[in-house]
């Protein structure tokens, strides 16, 4: 099974991710969906990332979809979604925000670096920004009240998808979004990151899976012994 697509890409980033705690067995094939356009059109026409390749060479592509045929699969002990109706409501709650800020962003990142600067139509990115910027708030002031919360969880969907999301939006984004302006986000996020697979999983460092999979190892033992 091969996850194509570059780590750069919060998506994929964010399948990279899941699919490892999950505990599959998957390699990464970084392409681009520019400078590889024609390789990746190969295996899947419409090019775009991430794309999962099954070993019989069918494909899935778009990461919620990816992510929500392992989450159901029947032989697969662990679920990254909250079972209890009410916390998976709040769970997905998280997750659209999240996808939501994150394609504003690259809404506004291609207007702004790939349309002529004399074609950029202004009214819609400040609607477009405006967009991002409702999303993070409702995360931040959200974020905020789970930080407080028994149930904190940090390897679950609903966190892979805002750090991963965040950690995208918050580079490419500085002024935008910036870390003072939303720091409920960045505070938990900054926890988020430092587990294990994520340090492993950078789009700065690529995909070193055999690390990421003997410290998530390392992780569930130390779990299950307590």
């Amino acid at each position: 099974m091969k996850l194509i697509g570059t780590l750069d890409s919060p998506y994929v980033r964010r399948v990279a991710i899941s699919l490892t705690y999950y505990g599959c067995e998957f390699k990464h094939q970084p392409l681009s969906v520019f400078s590889d356009f024609s390789t990746f059109s190969v295996i899947n026409p419409s090019v775009k990332a991430p794309t999962l390749q099954f070993d019989d060479n069918e494909i899935i592509f778009d990461s919620s979809l990816i992510l929500d045929y392992f989450e159901n699969m029947a032989d697969n002990p662990v679920k990254l979604i909250p079972s209890n109706s009410a916390d998976k409501v709040k769970a997905l709650r998280v997750i659209a925000f999240s996808l939501a800020a994150c394609e504003k962003c690259i809404q506004i990142v291609y207007e702004r670096k790939r349309r002529p600067v004399e074609k950029q139509h202004q009214p819609w990115l400040e609607r477009l920004e405006a967009q991002l910027t409702g999303a993070l708030s409702v995360l931040d002031r959200e974020i905020g009240q789970e930080l407080s919360s028994e149930k904190y969880d940090l390897a679950k969907q609903h966190n892979i998808t805002l750090a991963t999301s965040w950690t995208f939006i918050s580079t490419m984004l500085e002024g935008i979004a910036c870390k003072v302006k939303y720091p409920r986000i960045d505070e938990h996020v900054s926890i988020v990151e430092s587990l294990p697979i994520f340090s492993e999983i950078r789009a700065d460092e690529g995909l070193d899976l055999e690390k990421a999979k003997a410290k998530t190892n390392r992780l569930f033992h130390a779990l299950y012994r307590s």
